[in-house]
């Protein structure tokens, strides 16, 4: 220990205040900023400082908008399935909310389908790969595998359970919650979490995409785990790696 820089073993006090304060605000609108931060800050230096990055981190959003090429339009199926809604859209793929009829009861799945331009053979055996590793993961609290099939383009699919939730960070900021209910709370989903990471690592499956977006709860309070589609088979020859990943969750490998 004698031999770190003391920089390095505490986090800067200012930092940290500042750091604080840009949360807390960044959800509010513009113009209630510098009300708020009158109030709870007495520092006009670092009010200020807090104040020029809210308006850095707009602007930078704003341009981000304005880049962001129109969504395409949504299609009106994909194999048996109609889609609803676009759930989600990554680097490699979007996520629908999809129906369909069975036995006369309304099915609802998530439906993910790779972008088409991303359709080469290492990209496919990817999505195989993760077809694989659905099949064997049945633990209730990883989203089930229900099918895999090819569109009317032959562009392939997977399809999943849908499931009614939110995000495991989200959740766990319910308000008015005790300090003592809610490290409760958090320990209860972590230790749900980590029985279904154990069950998959059982089977040879690694997640390494684990995120709060990828871990909902449910309204029942249960964890669900989703999105295989980095996961890694033990079994295979190739190592451990990937490049599809999210860097802020991401493994130090």
């Amino acid at each position: 220990m004698s031999g770190h820089s003391p920089q390095l073993m505490a986090a800067d006090p200012k930092w940290l205040r500042l750091q604080d304060l840009f949360d807390t605000l960044s959800a509010s609108p513009s113009s209630e900023w510098p009300v708020r931060l009158a109030e709870l800050e007495t520092d006009p230096a670092l009010r200020e400082e807090v104040l020029s990055l809210l308006h850095a981190s707009e602007a930078e959003q704003r341009a981000a908008q304005r880049r962001r090429p129109a969504a395409p339009p949504l299609p009106a199926a994909i194999g048996p399935y109609r889609v609803v809604a676009l759930a989600g859209a990554g680097g490699r793929g979007r996520v629908y909310r999809a129906t369909r009829e069975v036995a006369g009861v309304e099915q609802t799945v998530a439906v993910k389908m790779m972008l088409e331009h991303l359709i080469a053979p290492a990209d496919l055996e990817r999505f195989e790969r993760e077809q694989r590793a659905l099949i064997s993961l049945q633990h209730p609290a990883i989203a089930r595998f229900v099918e895999a099939g090819w569109d009317e383009h032959q562009r392939p699919y997977l399809v999943m359970d849908w499931i009614d939730g939110v995000a495991i960070d989200e959740y766990v900021r319910q308000p008015n919650l005790p300090p003592e209910a809610r490290v409760r709370l958090v320990l209860g989903l972590v230790i749900e979490l980590l029985d279904a990471l154990a069950d998959a690592h059982r089977n040879l499956i690694v997640h390494l995409d684990l995120k709060p977006s990828n871990i909902k709860v449910t309204p029942e309070g249960r964890v669900r785990v989703l999105d295989f589609g980095t996961a890694k088979l033990l079994a295979d020859e190739s190592a451990t790696s990937t490049q599809q990943l999210t860097p802020r969750y991401a493994s130090p490998e």
